[in-house]
C-alpha cells in the first residue's frame, strides 16, 4: 500500500551490522530532505544491531525483526511490502549517502515520470578523493551498458513503488547475489533508468560481503542476466562479448557469430559507452588473427560502419 502522506521509504536490511550501523543510520537522518520513512529491518542479528537501532527515538525510523534470518532477498521483498513511500530508496547497512543523495533523486524522478529508478555516482568508501565509479549516467548509454554490467550501486537506487505493484516485480531469490541486477533489466521494461551524475554515497567493500565470498556464483548469475537482458534487446547470442574478450581458445566462427549476433545494437548504442567500447575491443582482437586478405575484405565491408579509419589502420598494421 502506498501512503499519499509519505514520500520516501528508505528500505534498509541489517544482518550483524554493528560495525558500520550507526554511520549507515546517521547519514539517513541527516538528509536536506526530510519527509521519509525509515524502513530497518533486522534480519536475525546476533550482534548489537538491535540494540543500535532501538537507541535511536527518530520517529521516522520503522523498526521490524524477523524471526530468523530470512537472507537478503526474502527481506528486501518484506521490505517493499512494508514501504509505504511513493518511492522506494535502497540502503545498505555499511553504506553511507551524502546529505543531498535523497533530495536530489526525489527531484529527478519528480520531474522525469517516464523514469522508473535512479541511481547515483558513488565513490568507495575511504576514497578522500571521492573519485567515483566509473558507471553510466545518459539513459540511452544506461539501457545498452547493462548488457555490460550492471550499471547501479544497489544500495544507491530510487524507485517508484507503484511500477512494481503494478507489474508484480520484486527480488527473485533464483538470482541471489545479482538480484538487483536482474530486478533493473526487468524494470527497464517500464521505463528508463539513470544515475544522476554527482558523488552521492560511499559504498564500502568488506572482505567478508557477498561479492567477494560468493564471487563466483555472483559472476555465473550475472552472465545469466545479461544473456536474458539481451534477448529483451532483441539479441540471440549464447556467449557474451565478455567471453570473446576474456577467452583465447573460442574458434573464429563462433567469435564472428557472437559479433554479428551484437552489431544491430551496438549500431543503434553507437557512442563512446561500455557497450560500443567493449564491442570495438573484441571486434579489433577477432580481426588481428585474421589472414590479410580476408582481414581486408572484413574491415572494408562487414564492419566499415562500426571502425574509423584510425582502427582499420591500427589493425591492418598489427
Amino acid at each position: 500500500m502506498i501512503d499519499s502522506n509519505i514520500k520516501i521509504s528508505v528500505l534498509m536490511p541489517a544482518y550483524n551490522a554493528a560495525d558500520y550501523l550507526r554511520e549507515a543510520i546517521d547519514s539517513i537522518l541527516n538528509q536536506t530532505f526530510t519527509d521519509f520513512e525509515f524502513v530497518i529491518i533486522n534480519d536475525g542479528s546476533t550482534d548489537a544491531t538491535e540494540e543500535i537501532i532501538l537507541s535511536y527515538s527518530d520517529e521516522r525510523i520503522k523498526y521490524y525483526a524477523n524471526e530468523s534470518n530470512m537472507g537478503i532477498v526474502k527481506t528486501l521483498n518484506r521490505g517493499i511490502e512494508l514501504c509505504q513511500g511513493k518511492y522506494i530508496a535502497r540502503m545498505d547497512a555499511d553504506d553511507v549517502s551524502l546529505p543531498d543523495r535523497l533530495e536530489k533523486q526525489v527531484h529527478c524522478l519528480e520531474a522525469n515520470p517516464q523514469i522508473v529508478a535512479c541511481g547515483v555516482l558513488y565513490a568507495i568508501y575511504g576514497d578522500q578523493q571521492q573519485t567515483p565509479v566509473d558507471v553510466a549516467t545518459d539513459m540511452l548509454d544506461v539501457r545498452y551498458d547493462m548488457a555490460i554490467y550492471c550499471q547501479f550501486a544497489h544500495s544507491m537506487v530510487m524507485m517508484r513503488k507503484d511500477v512494481l505493484n503494478i507489474n508484480q516485480l520484486q527480488y527473485r531469490e533464483e538470482y541471489k547475489y545479482a538480484e538487483d541486477y536482474k530486478l533493473w533489466t526487468e524494470l527497464l521494461q517500464f521505463g528508463e533508468m539513470i544515475n544522476i551524475p554527482d558523488v552521492l554515497g560511499f559504498i564500502r567493500q568488506c572482505e567478508e560481503g557477498i561479492s567477494i565470498s560468493n564471487a563466483e556464483r555472483q559472476r555465473n548469475l550475472s552472465d545469466r542476466v545479461r544473456k536474458e537482458y539481451l534477448n529483451q534487446l532483441g539479441v540471440k547470442t549464447q556467449m557474451l562479448l565478455s567471453d570473446v574478450l576474456n577467452e583465447d581458445s573460442i574458434s573464429s566462427e563462433v567469435v564472428r557469430e557472437t559479433l554479428r549476433a551484437y552489431y544491430p545494437l551496438v549500431l543503434q548504442a553507437k557512442s563512446y559507452n561500455w557497450l560500443y567500447k567493449n564491442y570495438k575491443t573484441a571486434l579489433k582482437k577477432y580481426l588481428r588473427h585474421l589472414p590479410m586478405t580476408k582481414k581486408i575484405k572484413e574491415i572494408s565491408s562487414e564492419w566499415k560502419d562500426i571502425l574509423n579509419c584510425k582502427d582499420k589502420l591500427a589493425i591492418l598494421l598489427k
